[in-house]
């Protein structure tokens, strides 16, 4: 797929994602449907013609451009991060939060940024879905946290509430797409013998991780796939080493330290739920339930969510 072809498919993106700011509910969802729609297609063929491309010569091809995206906001808080960090990953990026110190004050602030790898139209369409829903969760929450409240305790733990079910529910929409593509892979290999079947979404991201991971240290393509199949070989000759029963002495050490571990964990929760509004998390969580994942997405900055 060329450079030109993939120009075209951005702009028809950010075309049918204008169109979510339409009063037409329906127009709107139908819209982000045929979004993610064209992106998986997308996705699919371009690993297809990679696959030809090795079949063929043996090489790694990656034709697509891709590019290093810094965004610089909306990094600041946890339930940001987490969400831009499943979305990242539902859309075939790669995902990591860049920090920078300002040393310019009278102490040392940190300051925070997404930063996004993978293919241009890939990461294009991942950062406006965060864009829309991480602008849907502060417009739901101002609406009963309203200024100066939107910073409090009862706030912060709405949104990040509201933050981990939109996350479940984007897991939620790539397991079932994953099981479509399987099904339709399989129905199309028992009735085609021609020696091509069709590809699975797990091994398109599994391509993409592997060619953004190259692309972002500079490598040539195939780099993290060769040694991803390196080590696999590796572990699986590896010899089988047989395990000598622990003593009592032992057992009660590794139980001694199992039991350690717990109460650490047990500490860190109960320091991490001891700063959250449990009811407004819950609230939270359970509004994002309303939030339609493929509906009113502005490519407007700042502009307001209707």
């Amino acid at each position: 797929m060329t450079e030109e072809k993939t120009e075209n498919i951005i702009e028809k993106i950010r075309k049918l994602m204008a169109l979510g700011n339409s009063p037409n509910e329906n127009e709107a969802s139908l819209a982000m449907q045929k979004v993610q729609e064209i992106l998986a297609k997308y996705n699919l063929s371009m690993a297809e013609v990679d696959a030809h491309s090795i079949k063929d010569n043996g090489n790694i091809v990656d034709d697509a451009p891709r590019k290093k995206e810094t965004l610089n906001k909306n990094a600041m808080y946890h339930y940001q991060r987490t969400l831009m960090a499943k979305i990242a990953q539902v859309h075939y990026c790669l995902h990591f939060v860049y920090e920078k110190k300002d040393w310019s004050g009278k102490r040392v602030k940190v300051k925070k940024y997404h930063v996004l790898v993978g293919k241009e139209v890939n990461v294009v369409s991942a950062q406006l879905m965060f864009d829309y829903l991480n602008k849907t969760i502060e417009k739901l929450a101002n609406e009963i946290y309203p200024n100066p409240l939107n910073l409090s305790k009862s706030a912060m733990s709405w949104k990040e509430g509201c933050s981990h079910r939109l996350q479940e529910r984007l897991q939620e929409r790539k397991v079932e797409a994953d099981r479509i593509q399987a099904e339709k892979a399989k129905e199309y290999n028992q009735t085609h013998h021609n020696g091509t079947g069709l590809m699975l979404l797990t091994d398109v991201r599994q391509n993409e991780y592997d060619l953004n991971q190259d692309f972002m240290y500079g490598d040539k393509p195939g780099s993290t796939m060769a040694r991803r199949m390196k080590w696999e070989v590796e572990r699986k000759n590896r010899p089988v080493v047989e395990e000598k029963p622990l003593s009592a002495a032992e057992q009660k050490k590794a139980q001694e330290q199992w039991e350690k571990w717990c109460q650490k964990e047990k500490k860190k929760r109960d320091r991490h739920w001891a700063n959250k509004d449990i009811s407004a998390y819950l609230n939270g969580f359970e509004k994002a339930n309303d939030v339609g994942l493929d509906t009113q997405v502005s490519t407007t900055p700042n502009k307001a969510i209707n």
